[in-house]
């Protein structure tokens, strides 16, 4: 909701933005408002923030896991350049791992 209101928001020229909808996104965008309405903006976030942090830890892992034996450490050292050159590498890496 938040980035659709600041991308309709207009500003001095700016007549308003341009909303892309991805797939199955309006039904959740509806959803998310119907949930902030009844709330009358008093709601419970949906996750509190230590249960936010341990998915994103266990998520963190996952893609860990998915490089694991790729040299990604030019991505944290590297030059613009240099890391965009890691890309093909690493969505190889990835690609050419057996489905589990």
């Amino acid at each position: 909701m938040q980035a659709i209101a600041r991308v309709n928001r207009v500003f001095q020229d700016k007549p308003g933005g341009l909303v892309v909808d991805y797939p199955g996104l309006a039904h959740e965008l509806k959803r998310a408002l119907a949930t902030y309405t009844e709330s009358g903006g008093t709601g419970r976030t949906t996750l509190d923030q230590s249960e936010d942090v341990a998915v994103m830890q266990e998520k963190h892992e996952v893609c860990r896991g998915l490089f694991h034996g790729f040299d990604y450490s030019g991505w944290i050292d590297g030059t613009k350049t240099e890391r965009l050159s890691l890309l093909p590498a690493a969505q190889e890496h990835i690609l050419s791992r057996p489905l589990e």
